[in-house]
């Protein structure tokens, strides 16, 4: 019989232990016997959101660790059954183990909670340390295993692409002992938050174990991958290999401003007109390179913090932004001001929901990336063994050639365009262990 894990937190409550949370210490008095092993599954279930997943706040032009989680209504219907998942969830309100931020049951929307102390009433700031257990329910166990199920044959249904996608995560290797030392060294130097120190350390063991791996593979309504190692800390990939064999990894220059060069072709053709100037210049910088740093220097942003610009000002000011945001952002005027046919046709696609515009690339994204170039790797080389990471592709050095090759001849043959693409080697381990010795 497989395990199935869930994770406590480890603060106060570590020395109770956990006699609210743990099925077997509940108090009779305190929840109903039906509710236990859910109440604790659900618990368990916002702990490892909150630690692991990276969750940010905008505060004061500076962005802080979120330490609410968000919980679909949807998710919990599949983990306890529509009639009692609001009882779990209300169980675990009146112990005062959970607090609930807002709700909308009528709209089935997502419902965000925060883990407070169960003795003093505060909240939990997600500075957290956990330990494994195993969920022993046989009820819960049962229903579990249904979605697992579930979402397994969901995976088989997409097509046999995700299939082999899979099958190559299970070769994914790590040096654990290196990346458990290359942790604690920065942590030493206060390079971590404690947030990250958790997280970093809860992604080496999930890589070392395959029997956990495998239960974070997934895919989205658009046809995205997201496993482990796409939320990884790229700081550790260097101690990652596939089977014995060193890791490299393929990259689109650009990639985001570049997904987004389909939709305004799509908008100008839908409305008779050709591409006009400031598009074809947009569309320059894209595929040839220097993009962010021609926004930069329009802004006087300085051009070492390149990373901090693209993440923190790009994305979040004028590609994912709202509208309301975008009218009081500067950097929102300044790319009008150099794009305005693009603005335009970004503010068009967010008209409905700020959301659209993103799911649009994601879906361009992911059908470039899986439906184009994985398949015809995978078709054109049996033997290949590849993984991804949304917009990037990772191989081994034997096939680092032909999925340049592929992604080139793809964007050709699609767009007409020849795009620069990024090699680099990811494991370096082995080189470092060299060096050393």
């Amino acid at each position: 019989m497989n395990k199935i894990t869930g994770y406590l937190p480890s603060f106060k409550l570590i020395d109770k232990p956990f006699k609210f949370l743990v099925p077997e210490y509940f108090e009779p008095d305190k929840v109903k016997p039906i509710y236990k092993a859910r109440v604790c599954h659900f618990v368990n279930s916002l702990v490892t959101k909150k630690v692991y997943d990276r969750r940010y706040k905008f505060n004061k032009g500076n962005y802080i660790d979120g330490d609410d989680v968000r919980m679909s209504s949807i998710a919990l219907k599949e983990c306890y059954g529509s009639r009692h998942y609001l009882n779990v969830v209300n169980e675990a309100v009146r112990l005062g183990v959970v607090k609930r931020l807002n709700y909308h049951p009528s709209e089935g929307r997502a419902t965000r909670f925060y883990i407070i102390d169960y003795e003093s009433g505060n909240r939990i700031n997600p500075k957290t340390k956990t330990k494994q257990i195993e969920i022993i329910d046989r009820k819960l166990r049962r229903r579990l295993i249904q979605v697992n199920e579930k979402k397994r044959q969901w995976i088989l249904n997409k097509g046999k692409i995700y299939q082999c996608l899979e099958r190559d995560l299970s070769n994914l290797k790590i040096d654990k002992e290196s990346a458990i030392n290359k942790v604690r060294e920065m942590n030493l130097m206060g390079e971590l938050t404690n947030v990250q120190f958790d997280v970093y350390n809860w992604g080496i063991d999930v890589i070392s174990d395959y029997s956990e791996r495998e239960l974070i593979y997934s895919v989205d309504d658009y046809g995205r991958v997201h496993s482990i190692l796409t939320s990884f800390p790229r700081i550790l990939r260097q101690f990652l290999s596939l089977g014995e064999e060193d890791l490299w990894s393929v990259d689109i220059s650009n990639s985001q401003p570049f997904l987004a060069i389909p939709i305004f072709r799509s908008y100008m053709q839908q409305k008779g007109l050709g591409l006009t100037n400031d598009i074809l210049e947009y569309e320059k910088y894209a595929i040839e390179g220097g993009f962010y740093e021609t926004l930069m220097d329009d802004i006087s942003f300085p051009i070492e913090m390149r990373e901090e610009y693209k993440h923190n000002i790009f994305f979040k000011h004028i590609f994912y932004s709202t509208l309301a945001s975008n009218e009081r952002s500067k950097h929102w005027k300044s790319f009008s001001k150099r794009f305005p046919k693009c603005a335009e046709i970004i503010v068009y696609e967010k008209r409905n929901s700020h959301k659209e515009f993103a799911r649009k690339m994601q879906r361009i994204e992911s059908d470039l990336i899986i439906n184009n170039v994985c398949r015809k790797l995978y078709r054109d080389y049996p033997c290949i063994r590849i993984l991804t990471i949304h917009d990037s592709i990772l191989t081994t050095e034997k096939y680092l050639d032909a999925v340049r090759g592929t992604i080139g001849e793809i964007f050709l043959s699609k767009y007409g365009i020849e795009k620069k693409i990024k090699k680099e080697r990811v494991t370096t381990r082995n080189t470092i262990k060299e060096l050393v010795a």
